[in-house]
């Protein structure tokens, strides 16, 4: 299924064309194609840290002219010479570093605590047992799905339990979640 949307012809000053009349095609998502997207909670600066930034910001502001700064490549250019040239674009560290380096430390202690590890997983808690255990599979010969279906809660079953329920009663085995889940009710009432 698709959505048309039309599009009007662009002519130019001397009449040419340059974009024809017709159609975009805009493909649109089947019920399958849509999906519940789960976001993770945003984390949130707390006021320390905004007021932290806002210290840097304004310790490393100037007034902006663009004669001020020369490009270098085209500086290059012009005198054909291919050498070392200075950068006058790129960023003095070391003027940044007088004007607002305390700042810059204060914020990464404030934003980066000590013992932070960006790719580490937070930890959790360890209660009861510490064992290891494993996840015992169900299929649904140990399931009662006749009692499932009766208590409504067929969509709790995963699509390979509903297909072996559906291959041990001879049913049709083809198909998404709800479909089987269809086919299992009907089959059980």
């Amino acid at each position: 299924m698709v959505a048309l949307l039309p599009q009007e012809e662009e002519l130019d000053e001397s009449n040419n064309q340059i974009q024809p009349p017709g159609f975009h095609i805009i493909f649109l998502p089947y019920a399958n194609d849509l999906r519940k997207l789960s976001f993770k909670e945003v984390v949130r600066a707390n006021p320390d840290q905004v007021d932290k930034a806002k210290q840097i910001i304004k310790e490393l502001q100037f007034k902006y002219h663009p004669s001020s700064f020369e490009n270098p490549y085209l500086k290059a250019l012009a005198i054909n010479k291919d050498d070392d040239f200075t950068d006058s674009t790129a960023p003095n560290v070391d003027r940044i570093n007088s004007r607002a380096g305390a700042l810059i430390n204060e914020f990464k202690q404030i934003v980066y605590p000590d013992g932070y590890s960006p790719g580490a997983a937070p930890k959790r808690k360890v209660t009861g047992d510490t064992g290891a255990r494993k996840r015992s599979k169900t299929n649904a010969s140990e399931i009662d799905v006749a009692q499932m279906a009766a208590d409504g809660k067929l969509t709790n079953l995963k699509v390979a339990a509903l297909r072996s329920f559906c291959q041990a009663k001879h049913l049709s085995t083809t198909g998404n979640k709800s479909e089987l889940v269809d086919r299992v009710k009907e089959f059980c009432s």
